[in-house]
């Protein structure tokens, strides 16, 4: 089966989980809100790209996937959207210059869980739904810096405001994988425009 095609297939209900959270972030219970937000404040954009490809590196098998890895990765509790839940999620967290991102972690299909950060301009708008935004994450640049680690770049599809470009890297035998997915926005006019990246996705499934 084409990896590519089953990660095109789950992408609708992957979406739909995502349009679905409407909870608040509940402040970690080992630090006040002022002491996690100074610390979160003196995360860059850049600095938290880096930690994204660091953890799509980490990946070897469907454990890494995890929401407490995931968490590490990014420096930030993920919490239930409601108590007892699998769906753990961080809301706006703020970054240096005024930006901030969204984290996610829910069970997926077998043993793997899918993964995803947003990234969002000042305001907590997404760049996807601005006329004129800044680019956060040149897409060609994160593409490169995936293949370098191993992922094959696949399709690129319409997706919301603007496209999902997918990787993936077999794990174990071969008859497993992880995608990591770059959820791409364009910045810019005509030919000097530029795709750009406003998200990242991570999930496993069978080859």
């Amino acid at each position: 089966m084409d990896p590519f095609r089953t990660l095109t297939a789950s992408i609708a209900v992957a979406s739909l989980l995502t349009l679905s959270v409407a909870c608040a972030r509940t402040p970690d219970a080992t630090s006040t809100p002022s002491e996690a937000a100074a610390e979160t404040e003196q995360t860059t954009l850049v600095q938290l790209q880096e930690r994204l490809l660091g953890f799509a590196d980490s990946l070897r098998k469907p454990s890494d996937l995890s929401a407490a890895a995931f968490s590490s990765a990014l420096g930030v509790s993920l919490t239930p959207i409601e108590p007892g839940s699998d769906f753990v999620q961080a809301r706006e967290q703020p970054l240096a210059g005024g930006y901030s991102f969204f984290a996610q972690s829910t069970p997926d299909a077998g043993d793997f869980v899918f993964t995803e950060a947003r990234f969002s301009l000042p305001g907590t708008k997404s760049p996807a739904q601005e006329p004129s935004p800044p680019c956060l994450w040149d897409a060609e640049e994160a593409s490169q810096k995936l293949e370098a680690m191993g992922y094959k770049r696949g399709g690129q599809i319409d997706f919301q405001q603007g496209w999902l470009r997918q990787h993936w890297r077999p794990i174990g035998d071969g008859k497993q994988g992880i995608s990591a997915s770059l959820l791409i926005y364009r910045s810019g006019d005509g030919q000097a425009s530029t795709e750009c990246v406003y998200g990242i996705r991570f999930r496993g499934g069978n080859a």
